[in-house]
């Protein structure tokens, strides 16, 4: 019932009402009049809601809120909601808490859960992903591992039953905290008070699990550490696009030099561009030489930041095709098979879509994977007694 710029109605004349009688210094139109009653919620009605905000030291957004109504007596003040679960929510790269997938299930299953979002700065170091566009950010490894350490002190601090959700970088870290509840792991004594997990693009996704009556993709997370199989429970969801190279990895050596190049991406942490186009160069000649191929069209990193994917095909492309055919060693067809999947998946429309785009992406018939996550914890946390 809270009201904001476009409501109407007796309500809204209600609560005009009240200012006016109640707080008739401040509750004025921009010309100085008393505030009309007119039963529109306006800027007007906007503007002396932020100044009753400031003067109760509430976050001043211009919304009234249930308790406000409630404080000025125009709705019967609303029973303390139940006892719900904790969900530690690990956003991924670049992802703004309320917006990203873990916030969103939350919120649906808000009558089961209460979000606690891990404040981490989602960072590849560099890299500019999301809303993360710091260029002295910390890297993906040293952002991931402050996450899962925060996590793990919270669950130590507290007595409630928590739920783990996590999105690409943060799925790594959730995956991470979870394993901690396996026996012998430092969250071991713990493990009574989970209640169930979520992933989206797990780059620590374990092969061969993903839910309950879910396909199985062919490969497992692009990390070369994986959830322990122990934890591969049912009360843990994978949602996997099968095309999604940060969760689906093919085994073997193609999969070897995939996780070889996440390594590199998690671990740059630079504050000069020049420098991250200099480290990024060298490594990306490196890997191409490894599997025999000639790149000597890219020289400059120039080509690497600015047109990096139109750039990298075009120069590789003829170099690559080759050793995709019979008769070539293994570890330059696999070399060049990762980097045709790596190329491919970034230069999809939108690029890496089939990492973000998993409230459009079928889990089931009829089902989205969303709506898969939401089904699974509000299940989840309907099953288990809660404790606080």
């Amino acid at each position: 019932m809270s009201l904001r710029l476009g409501s109407n109605g007796q309500i809204v004349t209600a609560w005009q009402t009240a200012m006016v009688r109640r707080f008739a210094r401040y509750a004025k139109e921009s010309d100085g009049t008393a505030l009309r009653i007119d039963g529109y919620y306006g800027y007007s009605d906007e503007a002396v809601q932020r100044e009753y905000q400031r003067r109760t030291s509430q976050t001043v957004t211009g919304i009234v809120s249930d308790g406000d109504l409630a404080a000025l007596g125009l709705i019967t003040k609303p029973p303390p909601p139940p006892p719900r679960h904790q969900c530690l929510t690990f956003r991924g790269t670049g992802g703004i808490v309320g917006h990203d997938y873990t916030s969103r299930v939350a919120a649906a299953a808000a009558n089961l859960v209460a979000e606690v979002p891990v404040p981490y700065a989602a960072s590849m170091g560099p890299l500019p992903v999301g809303a993360a566009q710091n260029l002295g950010a910390p890297s993906g490894e040293a952002s991931r591992d402050a996450a899962v350490e925060w996590a793990a002190r919270w669950i130590e601090s507290t007595t409630a039953t928590f739920v783990l959700g996590g999105y690409s970088q943060g799925a790594d870290a959730a995956s991470r905290v979870r394993a901690m509840l396996e026996p012998g792991g430092r969250l071991e004594r713990h493990r009574d008070r989970y209640v169930c997990g979520y992933m989206f693009g797990n780059p620590a996704r374990a092969f061969g699990h993903t839910f309950y009556l879910g396909a199985v993709p062919g490969g497992q997370g692009i990390a070369d550490w994986h959830l322990p199989r122990s934890a591969c429970t049912w009360d843990w969801l994978e949602c996997v696009n099968p095309d999604d190279l940060y969760a689906n990895t093919p085994l073997g050596d193609v999969g070897e030099v995939c996780a070889q190049a996440y390594r590199l991406i998690m671990g740059l942490q630079f504050t000069d561009l020049g420098a991250l186009a200099q480290a990024f160069l060298a490594n990306l000649l490196r890997l191409l030489d490894e599997a025999g191929v000639d790149a000597e069209g890219i020289k400059t990193p120039e080509k690497i930041v600015g047109g990096f994917i139109g750039g990298l095909i075009g120069g590789l492309a003829p170099q690559l095709a080759p050793l995709l055919t019979a008769g070539q060693n293994a570890e330059s067809a696999a070399a060049a098979q990762a980097a045709v999947l790596g190329l491919r998946f970034a230069a999809s429309n939108p690029p890496t879509a089939p990492h973000i785009t998993y409230e459009f992406a079928r889990a089931l018939p009829g089902m989205s994977y969303l709506s898969l996550a939401i089904q699974h914890v509000s299940d989840w946390s309907q099953r288990t007694p809660v404790r606080t």
